[in-house]
């Protein structure tokens, strides 16, 4: 990270420019929404380059501050307060999005999204007259929003509540 870089901060001509991009580095860090020009109404003295160089900067920032929690911001009072505020208020997308890119540029995949049915077997080629609900699950898994592997499977009802009960007990160790 270059002074350059951090010192582009100071170019923005009041506080809720500086909030409004320091938010807009964040959306597109996440994933929500890019960065351009037109995103600011009032004008700010920076060209493009200036601008992906500084976006890039603060994200970087951003992630550091998400990996260690007491990481040395250098910069003037009011901006490392304004970087301060933001954090705390996008704390858990930015360490969400910090997380999964952590799992997914290790090479594992990641449930993207999930689609469920119930169905109702009335039989089946070994039982003339089964009635039993069944849920049908797919799993869409991949990384960076590449579906790569699809994952289906049938479970009963006892089934899906133990799998409840094991993805509960691992949230807790998780926390």
């Amino acid at each position: 990270m270059s002074v350059v870089d951090a010192n582009s901060l100071l170019k923005f001509s009041n506080s809720q420019d500086l909030l409004q991009f320091l938010h807009f580095c964040i959306d597109e860090m996440v994933g929500k929404s890019k960065i351009s020009m037109d995103s600011f109404n009032n004008e700010i003295e920076l060209t493009k380059d200036e601008l992906k160089k500084t976006k890039n900067y603060v994200q970087v920032l951003f992630t550091n501050l998400a990996h260690h929690k007491d990481f040395k911001i250098d910069l003037q009072d009011s901006i490392q307060e304004a970087i301060r505020n933001c954090f705390t208020i996008r704390k858990e997308d930015i360490e969400n999005h910090v997380k999964y890119e952590n799992i997914v540029n290790s090479g594992l995949l990641l449930v993207e999204n999930f689609d469920w049915k119930l169905k109702w077997v009335i039989g089946s080629s070994s039982f003339a007259t089964l009635c039993e609900p069944l849920v049908q699950i797919d799993f869409n898994c991949g990384g960076n929003g590449n579906i790569k592997e699809n994952v289906n499977f049938e479970m009963t009802f006892e089934q899906v509540e133990r799998m409840i009960e094991e993805l509960e007990m691992m949230k807790t160790k998780i926390k």
